[in-house]
């Protein structure tokens, strides 16, 4: 993989899709986006590649698509600077944590040593058989939201996080009552669930009815954008706990709960809408992967036409 990294340009294999009867390409775009402020300021870019690894192939998988090559481009620093190499890295780690085998393409522009301009985004490209498409026309009353967790903030909501530690003069260098300082919290490497997901709709196909993952915007409106018309996904708080720096940041700022859930996970990476049947299924099946998942809701007929198609409702887990 080293190797491929660092040559340019590469072509992609189009032989991978040879097996397919009616392939459908899946693509997704990633970029830094306002995270890249925090680690600015810690001055560590070691997990921004996986970042946008994760963002971009989780977002191919999410349709039942199998990821099979990315391209990035790195902007506003020199090729030899050691930002560049970390985020290099970064990617290199991501690809191999998504199971992605091609690396199609790389690009630096910039000079010096500078952070100031950095930006950076990823391409990835997968691909699937055109009636395996996952999606709201699978879902139907009765299935079962099975989560898979964050490892925190993810490239969620950081517009939001940046406000407050400028608002409020947070320094992310201090630990608070954590166990590594906020920053270090912050810049926690993702959890990547391409592979995750594609063991699922190998191993359960018809049971599997859609993926949502949940980024800006939240649980519910990331889930919505998978649930039809006349249905409604019902997230059930008292499954789970918020991630620790969502409530620092929430006691912190006063954060009204609406607030802190149209902009964070929560805790919730991934859903997956399963078949009731397989649901526990589905939670041992991760968990024998080290995929710590658990049942967080389900789907219902809505009561009223034109209600919102996802809603959290108890609270959370002390």
């Amino acid at each position: 993989m080293r190797e491929e990294l660092a040559d340019f340009p590469e072509g992609f294999d189009p032989t991978c899709i040879k097996d397919f009867n009616q392939p459908l390409l899946i693509s997704s775009t990633s970029y830094l986006g306002e995270k890249i402020d925090s680690a600015r300021q810690m001055d560590k870019f070691t997990t921004i590649g996986e970042d946008l690894i994760a963002q971009a192939c989780d977002q191919v998988a999410e349709s039942g698509a199998t990821p099979l090559f990315i391209s990035y481009r790195i902007e506003g620093v020199e090729s030899s600077s050691q930002i560049f190499h970390e985020i290099l890295r970064g990617i290199e780690r991501g690809t191999q944590r998504a199971g992605v085998k091609q690396i199609v393409q790389r690009s630096a522009e910039g000079e010096g040593q500078s952070k100031a301009g950095l930006m950076a985004s990823v391409v990835a490209t997968g691909a699937l058989e055109l009636d395996k498409k996952l999606g709201p026309h699978r879902v139907k009353a009765g299935d079962v939201i099975v989560a898979m967790p964050s490892s925190g903030m993810h490239t969620s909501g950081f517009a939001l996080v940046n406000e407050l530690i400028t608002r409020y003069e947070i320094d992310l260098s201090s630990h608070y009552d954590f166990d590594k300082s906020l920053g270090d919290l912050l810049l926690t490497a993702p959890e990547i669930y391409t592979l995750d997901c594609l063991a699922l709709t190998k191993a359960q196909p018809e049971n599997i009815h859609a993926f949502a993952l949940i980024a800006d915007g939240g649980v519910a409106a990331n889930t919505e954008r998978v649930i039809p018309d006349g249905l409604v996904a019902i997230y059930d708080r008292s499954t789970w706990s918020l991630p620790q720096e969502m409530k620092f940041f929430a006691d912190v700022a006063s954060l009204a709960l609406p607030d802190l859930e149209q902009s964070w996970n929560a805790g919730i990476g991934m859903s997956v809408i399963v078949e009731a049947s397989v649901a526990d299924l589905i939670v041992r099946s991760l968990a024998a992967r080290g995929m710590k998942a658990w049942i967080a809701g389900r789907v219902e007929k809505a009561e009223e036409k034109g209600a919102p198609r996802a809603y959290l409702t108890s609270e959370y887990q002390r």
